[in-house]
């Protein structure tokens, strides 16, 4: 992951959290749930906040774990699905 990080590598990074989140099938249910909670309705979430910080205008910092940056529902892909990006 951290060499996917420094070679800006984004499709790299999205594929191996995928794979560590991934669980058997037991647990399948479970981090699916889990991993929509903390990074799907999350993201939204953010987006939301985000946008409208970007409405403020100024400058804004924002930290958050690589997980939340790549990927289909990261917080850039639920940015440009409502417009701001």
């Amino acid at each position: 992951l951290y060499d996917a990080y420094l070679s800006g590598d984004t499709d790299a990074m999205a594929r191996l959290i995928a794979e560590e989140n991934a669980g058997e099938e037991a647990e399948e249910a479970f981090y699916r749930d889990y991993n929509r909670a903390v990074y799907d309705t999350r993201n939204e979430a953010w987006a939301g906040k985000i946008e409208a910080y970007l409405d403020q205008g100024g400058t804004t910092f924002i930290f958050a774990g690589s997980a939340h940056w790549v990927g289909d529902h990261s917080v850039f892909a639920c940015l440009k699905a409502n417009g701001p990006l």
